[in-house]
C-alpha cells in the first residue's frame, strides 16, 4: 500500500528536512504551513497519517487535532512540539493522538512510530483512536517532571481518562500514585464527581467492608444509623483504593463481585445497591509473587491490572528533582504565607546525590522543614535533613569512579611514579594512563575553580543577568572558552542546558557577530543536531540555550574506554555524518568537530556547537600559527584552519572529522604534540602513523579513508562527508 503523510509545520526549515527523511523512507509527504492549510488539503484525499506541531501561528496543533478528529474519526494524528509540558500531552492523548513527540526530534523515534501505525493500517486498514468526549480541560499540574519516563505516563493519562476502564497504579512508596489517580479523574467526562480515596492498609478488614460499602441501621453494635459507603458516595466519580495489596482474602473476594457485577451488599443489607463508580487502585506491593504465594486472589490482580501504570521511584528520575523541588518549596510557601525561597547550588546539588528511598513524599517533607528553617530567601545545605546513606552511620560508600582513581593512585605510588610499570600493572594502555591522570588533574583544578566561583558569587551574577526566564542550578562542565550550566526554562517550563562564554572570548566574538552565526546555526532541524533554543548577552556575558541531554561527550568516553569497539565507531561516525551532510547541504559548516562536541546518548551521537567557532574565528584574526591565538582545539583542526585561510568549507570538517574516527579509532589523536606549537606543526606538514600499526584488526580500507580524509590539500579529501561515511561503513559492514 502507498505510505501518505501530511506534514504540517509552520517552520519551513522542519518541512524541508522532514520530508527529505520520510521520502528516503519510501513515504508520500504533503506539507502544509498551517492547520488552516491543512484543512483545505483534505478535499484532495485523506493522508493515511497526519504529522502536526502543536504551536503554530492561528489555529494550533490542538485543535487542528480536535477538527481533524470530527471530520475524519478514523485518521491517525502524531502531534510534536518542543513544549513536553503535562497538560499538552494529556490533552492530546486524551482527544484522540496516537503519539506525542517532543523536538528536537528523534529520527529514529519518529521512524519507529510511523513504521508501527503504517503497520496498523496494513494489517486493520484502521487505527484505533479515541473519540473526544469534548470536556475542557482540566487542572492536572501537580504531575511534575520532563523525564522520558513520566512524559510515557501524561500519554496514559491522556488515553485511559476517556474511558472507565479500572487502572492498577504501581510504584514504590511516596511515588505520588495519588496524584496520578487524580489527574485521570480530572481529565476524565466524569471529572465534576466525588474523587473518593480510601487507604486500604488503614482499616481492618471489618471497619474497610463498612467504609467502602457503608451499612444499615443495627448491622453491629454501635450501627446506630445507617450509614452510606465511599462507593455510594462516589456517585459515577472515581474511587481510589490505595495500598490494595495489604488486604485480606475476605475483603479481596466481596471486591471482586463489585468489579464483576458492578453492585455491592452494604453490611447487614439483604438488597444490592449498583455503582458506575470508577475504580483505581494501588500497591507498592509486587502481586505476582503475592499471587503464587496466594496471599492475593489471581482472578481480583487480572480484573485490577485492565491498564497499568507503572510510576518510576524519584531516584530513577534525577533530572526532575529542580523541578520537583521548587514546586514543593512554592507550595509549603503559600500555606506558611510567604514569598517562596531560592535553592542554593549547593542546596541542589544535595539534593541531586540523595537516593530518595521515600521519594516525593521524602523530598516533599524535606523541604517543608528547610521552608521553615530558611527564615530568608535562600535555602541553603544547612537546612537540608537528609544524611548521606553508608552503612551503620558511616561515611559514604565510594563510586567505581573515586575506587579507580584510589587505585590507579596507589600503584603509581607503588611503583615510584614509573608510569609504564604502573600501566603493566593496572592492565591498561600508556596513553590510557595519561589520559586518566589528565583526567584526574582537570578533576582537582575544576574543584578549587568552582569553589573560587561559588565564594566570588559567579552564579549569583550569571542568575541576575539572566533575569526571571531561566533558573541557573548547577555547573555541568568548564572549558578553556566557556562554561555549561544547567538550568530551568519558565516559560516554556523545560529543563535546559546554557553555554556562557568567558568575558574575553565574548569580547573577541561581539554579540552582533555571535547573534548572526548563532541564529544561521539555530535554522539547522536535524535529530542529529542539538538545537539552539535562544542566544543573547547578559553582563558582557555571550550565552546560548540549548536542550540538555543526559549523557556523556565523546570526549569523555575516550578518555574513559581508550579506542572504541569497530561497531560503535561505525554507528558514531553515521550520525555525526548525517548531521554534518545536513548542516552542509545547508550550506553552514561547523569548524569545530572534536569529540567535546559530540554527546552520546542512548545509543546514539548528537553535533553541539553550531555557529560558534565561526563566530570565535571570524572575531580572532591572524593564524593560529601564532602562539597565544588558540581557538578550539588545535588537533583537530585542519590546515586551512590553522593558517587563516577565508576559504572554509565542508571539507575542513571531513578532516577534523578524520582526526576524531583516529582516535576513536587508536586511542589517540593522531597529531598530539607536547606543545601548542609541536601540535600545529604536525597538523601542517606531518601524515599520521598508519591505524593499521596500532591496531591490526582495522582493514587498510578504512585505513585508507581515514588518510584520505586527513589529506592536508582540501582537494585531495573527500568531496562529502557522506562520501567519506561510506567508505567506513562498506568495509566494515559489506553488503
Amino acid at each position: 500500500m502507498a505510505k501518505r503523510l501530511l506534514l504540517v509545520d509552520d517552520d519551513p526549515v522542519i518541512r524541508e528536512s522532514l520530508s527529505e527523511a520520510l521520502a528516503d523512507d519510501g513515504i508520500e509527504v504533503r506539507t502544509a504551513d498551517s492547520a488552516e492549510q491543512a484543512l483545505t488539503m483534505l478535499g484532495d484525499g485523506a493522508p493515511d497519517i497526519v504529522l502536526s506541531d502543536v504551536r503554530m501561528t492561528g489555529l494550533d496543533g490542538l485543535e487542528l487535532l480536535r477538527l481533524l478528529r470530527e471530520r475524519v474519526p478514523d485518521l491517525p494524528i502524531v502531534l510534536m512540539t518542543a513544549f513536553d509540558d503535562m497538560p499538552t500531552v494529556v490533552t492530546a492523548m486524551r482527544d484522540g493522538a496516537v503519539d506525542f513527540l517532543t523536538k528536537p526530534l528523534d529520527l529514529h523515534e519518529l521512524r519507529r512510530v510511523l513504521a508501527r501505525i503504517f503497520d496498523d493500517l496494513r494489517t486493520r486498514q484502521h487505527s484505533r483512536v479515541v473519540t473526544p468526549d469534548g470536556s475542557a480541560h482540566r487542572r492536572t499540574d501537580e504531575l511534575i517532571g520532563h523525564d522520558p519516563a513520566m512524559i510515557a505516563i501524561y500519554k496514559q493519562v491522556g488515553q485511559v481518562a476517556v474511558s472507565r476502564e479500572t487502572v492498577l497504579i504501581r510504584g514504590e512508596s511516596g511515588t505520588g500514585k495519588e496524584v496520578i489517580a487524580h489527574a485521570i479523574h480530572n481529565n476524565s467526562p466524569h471529572a465534576a464527581e466525588p474523587f473518593v480515596a480510601v487507604n486500604c492498609s488503614a482499616l481492618p478488614t471489618t471497619l474497610l467492608e463498612s467504609e467502602l460499602f457503608g451499612h444499615v441501621r443495627g448491622a453491629f453494635t454501635d450501627a446506630h444509623t445507617a450509614r452510606r459507603g465511599r462507593f455510594a458516595l462516589a456517585g459515577r466519580g472515581t474511587i481510589f483504593l490505595d495500598e490494595i495489596g495489604d488486604t485480606t482474602p475476605e475483603f479481596q473476594s466481596k471486591l471482586l463481585r463489585v468489579l464483576q457485577e458492578r453492585d455491592f451488599y452494604p453490611v447487614g443489607a439483604e438488597r444490592a445497591e449498583r455503582t458506575e463508580a470508577r475504580v483505581i487502585a494501588a500497591t507498592h506491593q509486587k502481586l505476582e509473587d503475592m499471587v503464587a504465594r496466594r496471599e492475593f486472589r489471581e482472578d481480583l490482580y487480572y480484573r485490577l491490572r485492565v491498564v497499568e501504570i507503572t510510576v518510576p521511584p524519584l531516584r530513577e528520575r534525577r533530572g526532575d528533582i529542580p523541578l520537583l523541588a521548587r514546586h514543593l518549596v512554592a507550595r509549603a510557601s503559600e500555606r506558611a504565607g510567604h514569598e517562596p525561597p531560592v535553592l542554593s547550588r549547593d542546596t541542589l546539588d544535595m539534593l541531586m546525590r540523595h537516593e530518595w528511598p521515600g521519594n516525593v513524599r521524602e523530598l516533599e517533607n524535606c523541604l517543608a522543614r528547610a521552608v521553615v528553617l530558611a527564615r530568608g530567601e535562600v535555602i541553603r545545605a544547612e537546612h537540608i535533613a537528609i544524611a548521606p546513606r553508608g552503612s551503620d552511620g558511616a561515611a559514604p560508600l565510594p563510586t567505581l569512579e573515586q575506587l579507580e582513581r584510589t587505585h590507579v593512585e596507589r600503584v603509581l605510588a607503588a611503583t615510584q611514579g614509573h608510569k609504564a610499570r604502573a600501566a603493566q600493572i593496572l592492565g591498561i594502555s600508556r596513553p590510557r594512563l595519561d589520559r586518566l591522570l589528565t583526567k584526574y588533574e582537570a578533576e582537582s583544578g575544576g574543584r578549587q575553580s568552582r569553589q573560587r566561583a561559588t565564594g566570588n558569587g559567579e552564579l549569583e551574577r550569571l542568575q541576575q543577568a539572566l533575569g526571571e526566564r531561566y533558573v541557573v542550578e548547577r555547573e555541568l562542565a568548564r572549558g578553556g572558552m566557556a562554561t555549561v550550566y544547567l538550568a530551568s526554562e519558565q516559560h516554556p517550563r523545560r529543563t535546559v542546558a546554557i553555554k556562557v562564554f568567558d568575558p574575553s572570548v565574548s569580547a573577541r566574538m561581539g554579540e552582533q557577530r555571535f547573534n548572526r552565526e548563532i541564529e544561521l546555526a539555530s535554522n539547522l532541524a536535524h535529530p542529529g543536531i542539538v538545537a539552539i533554543y535562544a542566544a543573547g548577552e547578559a553582563d558582557g556575558l555571550l550565552y546560548y540555550v540549548m536542550p540538555y541531554i543526559e549523557g556523556e561527550t565523546l570526549r569523555e568516553r575516550l578518555d574513559r574506554e581508550g579506542p572504541l569497539p569497530i561497531d560503535d565507531v561505525l554507528r558514531i561516525v553515521r550520525d555525526v555524518a548525517d548531521a554534518l551532510d545536513y548542516a552542509h547541504r545547508h550550506r553552514v559548516v561547523h569548524r569545530d568537530i572534536k569529540p567535546q562536541n559530540i554527546l552520546l546518548h542512548e545509543a546514539r551521537a548528537f553535533v553541539a556547537d553550531f555557529g560558534v567557532a565561526k563566530a570565535v574565528y571570524a572575531g580572532r584574526g591572524g593564524s593560529l600559527t601564532e602562539e597565544g591565538h588558540s581557538v578550539g582545539t588545535p588537533e583537530y583542526m585542519s590546515p586551512e584552519q590553522i593558517l587563516g585561510e577565508e576559504t572554509i568549507d565542508a571539507r575542513s570538517d571531513i578532516y577534523s572529522l578524520g582526526c576524531v574516527v583516529y582516535e576513536m579509532l587508536a586511542g589517540e589523536p593522531p597529531f598530539r604534540g607536547k606543545t601548542l606549537q609541536s601540535t600545529l606543526s604536525r597538523q601542517l606538514s606531518d601524515m599520521p602513523s598508519p591505524l593499521r600499526t596500532l591496531r591490526q584488526t582495522v582493514p587498510d580500507t578504512v585505513d585508507l579513508a581515514v588518510m584520505r580524509a586527513l589529506a592536508k590539500t582540501p582537494a585531495d579529501r573527500f568531496h562529502s562527508v557522506a562520501d567519506f561515511a561510506q567508505s567506513l561503513v562498506s568495509p566494515l559492514h559489506p553488503a
